[in-house]
């Protein structure tokens, strides 16, 4: 393509390479291997969130409303510190709805949720995470790097998480001995 140009556009050529880095840097999606974003996220009060950068944690994170109300039923059955027990974020992605549905119906709902969720209202900060139709992405961080992303029906959390669980007890069993 840029082969047909003329030497006199030696400047556009500069500028459309200069292009094509900058977006493949700005829409670059977070793998394996890399840090967890640093973004601004605020809770449904307002309260501003982050990730924990240290030691094992999970982010779990929604992009559709069918996937967060299953998550939220799973959560509401938990105890009210299962979030900060077990090292999780929870993070959902609003950006796409309009303004006044978020303001009118979203937050006066998820504020009666008695656990937090960091909300994303931006579509390019949304874009850097991968996600798939139907799923909630987990991502699995190591002292901030990514170290697994994982694709879960929300209508089997219980499983999921269970694991967990069942690694925790074995943990405290091998630890006892």
């Amino acid at each position: 393509m840029l082969t047909n140009l003329n030497i006199g556009d030696e400047s556009l050529k500069i500028i459309l390479l200069m292009m094509t880095l900058v977006s493949s840097i700005v829409c670059a999606k977070i793998s394996i291997g890399t840090n967890f974003p640093k973004v601004f996220m605020v809770d449904q009060f307002g309260e501003t969130l982050d990730v924990q950068r240290k030691g094992t944690t999970k982010v779990i994170i929604s992009f559709e409303k069918e996937v967060s109300t299953s998550i939220n039923h799973f959560l509401q059955k938990q105890k009210k510190t299962f979030l900060t027990d077990n090292n999780i974020t929870y993070i959902s992605d609003i950006s796409r709805a309009p303004s006044f549905i978020i303001s009118w119906l979203v937050l006066p709902k998820i504020k009666k949720l008695s656990f937090p969720i960091a909300l994303i209202y931006d579509t390019p900060t949304a874009d850097k995470f991968r996600h798939k139709k139907g799923k909630a992405t987990v991502y699995t961080l190591k002292d901030d790097s990514i170290i697994k992303i994982e694709f879960i029906n929300p209508k089997i959390l219980d499983k999921f998480f269970g694991k967990i669980k069942i690694d925790k007890r074995k943990t405290i069993e091998k630890n006892s001995n």
